[in-house]
């Protein structure tokens, strides 16, 4: 296995507080994976709790983003919010592909995180979000052989000030 995280903290700091908590802010993130093959691959892009891991299928991580896992059959980007291992995954409408993507998390109403790909349609998840302190994180993982690179543009945030 290989894995590569960006912006990734300790296992028990944090950089932002409860976002799940919080009911104004907004951040936005440009990404893409530059090879073709996906097979065992999981990417993520988001927020996660403490740590420099990114989640594994069915991992007790608390995260929100954005996430393909070809270990649960993705075909699209998909939007999650894990408070634990209770996740609420929504498909982004958006297929996994090689191309430049703008990734927008925001939220309006503390419990409720809206999610857009691209400037498509908002997605709006109030379930399963988590409450506890997060830290940005940009990751890949894979375990064939296949080289895999994914490359992270800019991230932008708006909110409430770190902790």
């Amino acid at each position: 296995m290989c894995q590569i995280t960006l912006g990734s903290t300790s296992g028990t700091a944090t950089v932002l507080g409860a976002l799940g908590s919080y009911g104004s802010w907004d951040s936005i993130a440009h990404l893409r994976n530059s090879s073709a093959a996906s097979t065992n691959m999981l990417l993520f892009v988001g927020y996660i709790v403490g740590g420099g891991n990114v989640p594994s299928a069915g991992a007790s991580t608390a995260r929100i983003g954005v996430e393909y896992d070809a270990s649960l059959s993705d075909t699209n980007f998909m939007f999650v919010a894990c408070n634990g291992t209770n996740c609420t995954r929504q498909s982004s409408g958006v297929s996994f592909d090689t191309a430049w993507h703008k990734l927008r998390i925001r939220s309006q109403t503390a419990g409720t995180i809206l999610f857009s790909l691209d400037e498509g349609t908002e997605v709006s998840i109030n379930t399963n979000v988590p409450t506890q302190a997060l830290a940005p994180i940009f990751g890949v993982r894979t375990t064939d052989g296949s080289v895999k690179r994914v490359d992270a543009d800019r991230w932008y945030w708006s909110g409430p000030n770190a902790q």
